[in-house]
């Protein structure tokens, strides 16, 4: 975010050797590196690190980061990284104050009450329109579809192009195959009580947040990252999306408990998301028979409904009553 805002601040330039510009703001220096070289292709493990794994990148004492795209239609305010990376986490709720309660009714929305802790944050792609004044107002439903697996690689993939685009095609016919392949029922030994191999993890390009304090964030960030480039595309959704339900499969294959095997294939049966909580938003990656419910571990995936409505509480909440 830093290096986008003094990019877009010229001001703040300054010239250290003959046509060797950096930017200095604050104690941060911002030094480019030109590599729109014809002659220099940028190695995939480089050009998505930043993105995908940029741990080692940052001082140990660096809490959480935020990558922005390129194409990323604004520049943040400290606000706005701050609600963002709050997100994160979900702190234990006590009984919250009147007006809060009254505001939660009014967006027909409960934040659950339970702490916990997010290694990614990202956002949802689109499920559909969502006006702002008709979310704050409560107007939006609170029942919406699952989407599509159709509608979910059009939207990760609108944005591709040229040879890129071509590698993308030979992703989704991968992640097609190898759906088929998995859930064809002579390779399950027993086919109506399986887990399926349907991808669901959809998220969107132009941001993420990832929290840096947690071992098990690195090492998901570094299977992401292992993952995305062997495809060598921009469509790191796909790639986010396979590694999820792998690790939801192994999840579901290491689970003891049969009661918990049952919930998770009554939800993947289901067509239809409850978004009047924000349980919705938090996915499960590690095995849950061995931590007890705050040592479990997540990703967070928010779509915009959400993200409405999770500031218009945040700013409340930061708000004092007169």
């Amino acid at each position: 975010i830093l290096a986008k805002h003094l990019a877009r601040n010229p001001k703040h330039t300054i010239e250290i050797r003959n046509g060797i510009f950096i930017s200095v703001h604050k104690g941060w220096k911002i030094i480019p590196i030109d590599i729109k070289s014809e002659e220099i292709e940028t190695p995939a493990e480089l050009r998505y690190l930043i993105k995908l794994s940029p741990g080692k990148l940052f001082d140990s004492t660096v809490k959480q980061a935020v990558y922005l795209s390129e194409d990323f239609p604004m520049d943040p305010t400290p606000e706005d990284v701050q609600f963002t990376t709050d997100l994160l986490r979900r702190r234990e709720r006590t009984t919250p104050p009147f007006r809060i309660q009254k505001e939660m009714s009014k967006l027909q929305y409960k934040p659950g009450t339970t702490k916990r802790e997010a290694l990614l944050l990202l956002p949802s792609i689109r499920k559909g329109e969502n006006d702002p004044k008709a979310v704050i107002d409560g107007l939006v439903p609170t029942i919406s579809e699952k989407i599509p697996l159709r509608d979910a690689i059009s939207q990760i993939t609108e944005e591709g192009e040229g040879e890129g685009r071509i590698r993308a095609t030979i992703h989704i016919q991968f992640q097609n195959q190898i759906q088929t392949f998995f859930n064809r029922c002579e390779f399950a030994t027993n086919c109506p009580g399986s887990y399926k191999f349907i991808l669901q993890h959809w998220t969107r390009r132009n941001w993420v947040v990832h929290n840096l304090e947690k071992e098990a964030a690195r090492i998901l960030r570094c299977e992401w990252h292992k993952e995305h480039t062997k495809w060598n595309n921009e469509n790191e959704g796909l790639s986010f999306a396979q590694l999820m339900k792998r690790l939801e499969i192994r999840r579901f294959e290491n689970l003891t408990n049969e009661e918990k095997k049952g919930e998770m294939l009554q939800e993947q049966a289901e067509k239809l998301v409850d978004d009047s909580t924000d349980e919705y938003e938090w996915f499960e990656t590690g095995n849950s028979d061995l931590y007890s419910a705050e040592e479990t571990e997540y990703v967070r995936i928010v779509d915009e409904k959400a993200m409405i409505v999770e500031r218009r509480l945040w700013n409340m909440k930061k708000r004092k009553p007169h």
